[in-house]
């Protein structure tokens, strides 16, 4: 999503259907969190950055179903103690229209953004810091 972010992120844990080309039937995803930008969805299920993607969700209070395309924009996958955060991708979404935009903001007003992801270390009483 490059380094700048235009929309506030949603502590929002939904199940999603993501359609890609490299499978033949939606695949059922669980997104953390969500924005009318994009949204993150953590799991060993990772595509490459650039791969287009098309996910369908419900929005809290809506009884429509969303299907927006979107783009894989970075996926992160943590390999050693010292890695931050969790595995996973984030999407943009592309074309999506002011109208959707505006009701994705509506049906989030008042979901708070997500807590930070700390990894715990273990803790050796009396090692050095």
């Amino acid at each position: 999503m490059g380094d700048i972010r235009f929309e506030v992120r949603k502590a929002w844990p939904t199940q999603i259907e993501m359609i890609s080309q490299y499978w033949d039937e939606p695949i059922e995803m669980m997104a953390t969190d969500i924005s009318p930008g994009g949204l993150f969805i953590p799991g060993d299920i990772l595509l490459e950055a650039g791969e287009p993607v098309v996910a369908c969700f419900n929005m809290p209070g809506h009884k429509e179903q969303y299907q927006l395309f979107g783009d894989i924009t970075w996926v992160s996958l943590p390999r050693r103690a010292s890695d931050h955060g969790l595995a996973g991708m984030g999407i943009q979404f592309v074309k999506t229209s002011p109208l959707e935009r505006i009701t994705m903001r509506q049906a989030l007003r008042g979901v708070p953004p997500p807590m930070p992801y700390f990894k715990l270390t273990s803790f050796a009483p009396g090692a050095a810091a």
